[in-house]
C-alpha cells in the first residue's frame, strides 16, 4: 500500500504517486575508503565509481561536467552490500543513499568515510496511489506527530549515527 525506503520526491515519481509531507531530507553521498584521496566531488574526475542501478545517484552523477565526471560508472543492482562492494572492487568511491551510507560508515571500523560535499539533496517521503488520500491523510499526521516529538530525530541518532 506504500512505499516507504528512502524514497526521494522527485517530479517523475510525483507523476506516478501522492507523496506525503517529506519528513527528512535525503541526500547522494560519496563513500570512500578512509585514506582516499578524494575530499570533494570534483576530485571523481578519472575515477571509477560504483552506484544504484536507475537511482537518483546515477543520474546525479551521469549528469556531472567533464571536469567532475568520473572515467567509469558501474551501474549494479546489487547496492544493498554497499560497503562490501567498495571493498570487492577496484572502485575508488560508491555513490548512495546518505542514510545507508551513514550506517555502513558508522560500522566499518573506521575503514570507510563519507565525503564532505554531497553529489544532491532531495526531500524524503512515503509514496502512495494517488488515490488513497486517506492513507496519505494517515501518514501526514503521523509524521507530524514525529516530526514535532522528536522521534524521527531520535530514530535517526539510533541506527545511522557511530556509536
Amino acid at each position: 500500500d506504500a512505499i516507504w525506503s528512502n524514497l526521494a520526491i522527485t517530479k517523475e515519481r510525483k507523476n506516478i504517486f501522492a507523496f506525503s509531507t517529506p519528513y527528512m531530507k535525503g541526500k547522494q553521498v560519496i563513500m570512500v575508503h578512509t585514506d582516499s584521496p578524494i575530499k570533494t566531488k570534483a576530485d571523481l574526475a578519472g575515477t571509477k565509481v560504483i552506484v544504484e542501478k536507475g537511482s537518483v545517484g546515477e543520474q546525479v552523477v551521469r549528469a556531472l561536467n567533464d571536469s567532475q565526471a568520473p572515467a567509469e560508472i558501474v551501474a549494479s543492482s546489487e547496492v544493498m552490500g554497499t560497503g562490501r562492494q567498495l571493498f570487492a572492487s577496484d572502485a575508488h568511491a560508491l555513490i548512495y543513499d546518505n542514510l545507508a551510507v551513514e550506517y555502513y560508515v558508522a560500522n566499518s571500523a573506521g575503514k570507510l568515510r563519507i565525503v564532505d560535499d554531497p553529489l544532491s539533496e532531495d526531500d524524503i517521503g512515503v509514496a502512495v496511489r494517488p488515490l488513497d488520500t486517506e492513507l496519505l491523510g494517515k501518514f501526514n499526521k503521523s509524521l507530524t506527530a514525529m516530526q514535532a516529538d522528536g522521534s524521527i530525530e531520535r530514530i535517526h541518532a539510533n541506527w545511522f549515527t557511530r556509536k
